[in-house]
């Protein structure tokens, strides 16, 4: 049995889950697709007798992808894009990739965590509201509008409301002026988390672009809820909500997280959400009101989860590599 990992060797969520198979006896090979030298150097493909893939890598070590008992995944393979200013260079990188590419989209849905392809689909808050709300889970309301007199009316019916970016474009501003990640050169920055909604009301609406916004009705909550999903089973945990507090639950220091028991129809509901999305894995976020109703915000698809193994009933990383070998 050989389990294929993709990640960014910097991965610590990838390392633990390696480091569950490596403890069951599984073969694992991990490949970095930003290095050159985890690109196989070799690539054979043949049709007849039937289609046949094999990956050599430095060393001579060779594997045949297409059998593969499951492929752990957690980069972004469309981001795969050569960038080399030489145009022979990037051809030639561009059918290279498009070759090592080629075999693993092959590989049925059924036998990755996560297909990255439809990762790529399905890695949208507003798609997952539609079918989050089309299965009787509740959501808040929203508006995406690029018209500022829309995102008005919007909060003058709510007035709590917040607003959050849409995409996870990189984006951060030091001392108020916005800078390229590959000048981030220090960790005290500002990004564009989900916020309060303050409107000017008086501004001079030609100033505005047209760059659409989310809007969303704020939730009094009572505490955040981060739901695991790794196709059958769910790990959740809380954080209580402490007033005063920044709205995004990941700015905050919360040293108060604890097991959470969600009730078995939410738990089911989020099974089939994920299941519907074409996922196997899923970090969900939802909030818990002060009268116990519960709404789901977004699954992250790629989401992190080591934060939240504070005990022995929590063990996501296990959970994940016994779901790779059971495939």
């Amino acid at each position: 049995m050989q389990i294929l990992v993709i990640a960014l060797k910097s991965d610590l969520h990838a390392d633990s889950v390696i480091y569950h198979l490596n403890k069951k006896g599984v073969d694992v090979l991990r490949i970095d697709p930003t290095l050159d030298e985890d690109i196989p150097e070799k690539i054979s493909i043949v049709s007849k007798p039937a289609i046949e893939a094999h990956y050599e890598f430095m060393g001579n070590k060779k594997i045949d992808p297409l059998n593969c008992n499951g492929i752990f995944c957690r980069f972004a393979i469309d981001s795969l894009i050569p960038s080399s200013e030489d145009p022979l260079k990037n051809f030639t990188t561009a059918e290279s990739l498009t070759a090592f590419l080629a075999p693993l989209r092959m590989i049925e849905s059924s036998r990755w965590i996560n297909d990255p392809w439809i990762e790529n689909r399905v890695d949208c808050k507003i798609f997952q509201s539609k079918i989050a709300k089309s299965i009787g889970l509740n959501i808040p309301e929203f508006i995406v509008s690029s018209n500022y007199s829309d995102l008005l009316s919007f909060y003058n019916e709510y007035k709590n409301v917040i607003i959050k970016p849409l995409s996870d474009t990189t984006l951060a501003s030091v001392n108020n002026e916005f800078v390229t990640q590959e000048n981030l050169l220090t960790d005290n920055f500002n990004a564009p988390y989900t916020a309060k909604f303050i409107p000017n009301e008086n501004i001079n609406t030609k100033n505005i672009d047209n760059t659409p916004a989310l809007l969303q009705l704020e939730i009094s909550k009572k505490s955040d809820i981060r739901a695991t999903v790794i196709d059958e089973k769910v790990f959740a945990v809380e954080m209580p909500y402490k007033e005063g507090n920044s709205i995004d639950f990941r700015i905050n220091k919360n040293d108060n997280i604890k097991e959470y028991n969600l009730p078995n129809d939410i738990k089911e509901k989020l099974i089939e959400l994920v299941k519907i999305l074409g996922l196997r894995f899923a970090s969900c976020d939802l909030v818990l009101d002060h009268d116990n109703k519960i709404y789901f915000l977004e699954s992250n698809v790629q989401g992190n989860w080591l934060w939240t193994e504070i005990n022995e009933n929590i063990n996501i990383s296990e959970a994940i590599a016994d779901a790779l070998i059971k495939h």
